[in-house]
């Protein structure tokens, strides 16, 4: 059976009462996820819910010309699969693991059932895909609002919320596959914040050297985005 200590990593989880959480712990699997992954297409159906540990997950929406865009991120504050709290099986979008990790993962008919007996876990669930929804809408208008250099400083800054170690693991083709943008633009942005001594980026590792510096650079997105969650559960 998996610790309670793991379990209370995940901070969605560990806003549950504890009286639920502890009747929880024998579903949860603890699994390795490895950059590159997809946890489920847009479509398909759900299987297992994931809490992800110390991984992010990019929720993105599938194009017509077989491209990707990127709608919100996941990590330790979070569920992906957060339709299941609409008693829905099926996946809208496509889950992708970028930042190698672990997460907890939960039999969809397990937690549904639950959800049906426990209540304050319904509430909470929803409370949270309420911010997830705020994110996503917040995220599309940033993405037709504000220029490229503030999109990609408030997405540095998220990722590296959800990324305990702080060092980013991302090519400049898939961060622009994720904002959408062609990658000779985020290069241009990126060799700037570099030259700026706000990240240190080499070998496909993004380092974020000057956290405040950054967060000046980003548009007000980023604020937005956190304070959602913070009214779940402190972010930062």
């Amino acid at each position: 059976m998996i610790s309670a200590s793991i379990v209370y990593k995940n901070r969605l989880l560990a806003a549950l009462p504890s009286n639920v959480l502890n009747a929880w712990l024998p579903l949860f699997k603890l699994v390795e996820l490895p950059r590159g992954m997809i946890l489920y297409k847009d479509g398909q159906q759900l299987t297992h819910i994931y809490f992800p540990i110390d991984t992010m997950i990019s929720y993105v929406q599938p194009l017509e010309d077989g491209t990707n865009i990127e709608l919100a991120v996941i990590g330790n504050e979070g569920m992906v699969g957060v339709s299941v709290v609409l008693d829905s099986y099926t996946a809208s979008g496509c889950a992708i693991v970028q930042g190698a990790g672990t997460s907890l993962k939960i039999n969809v008919l397990e937690i549904l059932r639950k959800l049906d007996n426990e209540k304050p876990a319904r509430e909470l669930f929803c409370r949270y895909l309420k911010a997830f929804i705020v994110q996503m809408a917040q995220t599309a208008a940033c993405s037709r609002r504000h220029p490229l250099e503030q999109q990609l400083c408030r997405w540095l800054l998220m990722a590296q919320d959800r990324l305990p170690s702080g060092d980013l693991k991302m090519t400049h083709e898939v961060m622009a596959m994720m904002l959408g943008v062609r990658r000779e633009s985020v290069t241009d942005i990126a060799l700037r914040l570099q030259a700026a001594n706000l990240i240190r980026y080499a070998r496909g590792r993004i380092t974020i050297v000057d956290r405040p510096g950054l967060e000046k650079n980003a548009c007000g997105c980023y604020d937005f985005i956190a304070n959602r969650y913070e009214q779940l559960f402190p972010m930062r």
